[in-house]
């Protein structure tokens, strides 16, 4: 078979187009894997899309369902011993003893005295509950799964308060000398204690948030004013006159900042705002 000088040409450029076809995708391959590296090292590796988040429940949530078991695993009522189970189940909890009295109990008030982080998971919360008659001291035991849903792991105890240290004694303060500082600290707890939030203003710093007790109380004397954190933190401990006859020795913490050659206040013993306040 005979070719043409044409088709001779025609095909020694297609076999050298052929010989050079991996050494060229081997070439482009290189560049595009070194753009790529080039736009990680500038912009960063991208970031994995995120799972759904696992809700985790606050001590406060947890604390406060403690104290609802609580109250439901001392009730009773004798006209309807099957109330209580039913209250239970509310908790993930089937009550396995056979509550019994006499007597109706029905606690009046609960309060958490201690939550601890429990080995495993899960937290126990120590709940003291009043009947009206006596004080119960309930360890609860809450397991927490991985959603955030909460359940009574297992029956409570019945235990002692938390352990108190009943001859602690205050740190030493040194007495604030600054009259100036000590006529404002004196005006700002008079009328924070009565409510006068008009004349309470006079003595704030700007932005400073306070809310005054909803029962007036009246300064009977200022006892004692001493520096907790010079320069910027001093307690006021008075004496004040409550309705009904009531007296009460009271201390209050003031965060204190000078301006302009006079001493405002910034706080009154506690922030009611909803964060930490500036220190």
């Amino acid at each position: 078979m005979l070719l043409s000088g044409r088709s001779r040409s025609m095909s020694l450029n297609a076999l050298r187009w052929r010989a050079r076809a991996p050494r060229l995708a081997f070439t482009s391959a290189c560049v595009i894997l070194s753009l790529i590296g080039l736009r990680v090292a500038l912009t960063g590796p991208s970031k994995p899309l995120a799972g759904p988040k696992s809700s985790v429940a606050s001590t406060s949530d947890v604390d406060g369902f403690a104290e609802g078991f609580a109250r439901a695993f001392l009730t009773f009522s004798p006209q309807d011993p099957g109330r209580r189970d039913r209250a239970l189940k509310l908790y993930g909890y089937v009550a396995d003893d056979a509550a019994t009295g006499t007597g109706p109990t029905h606690v009046v008030w609960t309060s958490v005295v201690a939550s601890q982080a429990r080995h495993g998971g899960g937290r126990v919360v120590t709940v003291l509950a009043d009947d009206g008659r006596r004080e119960w001291y309930l360890a609860v035991t809450v397991a927490i799964d991985r959603a955030g849903r909460r359940s009574i792991a297992g029956a409570p105890a019945l235990v002692g308060p938390p352990a108190t240290r009943p001859d602690a004694v205050a740190p030493a303060e040194l007495e604030v000398d600054d009259r100036g500082l000590r006529q404002v600290a004196e005006r700002v707890v008079r009328h924070f204690l009565a409510g006068d939030r008009a004349d309470l203003v006079a003595d704030l710093a700007r932005g400073a948030t306070v809310t005054t007790p909803p029962v007036a109380t009246r300064l009977t004397s200022v006892d004692v004013i001493t520096w907790v954190a010079r320069p910027s933190r001093i307690a006021v401990a008075v004496t004040a006159s409550a309705p009904d006859h009531l007296r009460f020795s009271l201390r209050y913490e003031l965060q204190v900042i000078r301006l302009g050659g006079r001493w405002l206040v910034r706080e009154v013993q506690v922030n009611p705002l909803d964060r930490e306040g500036t220190r």
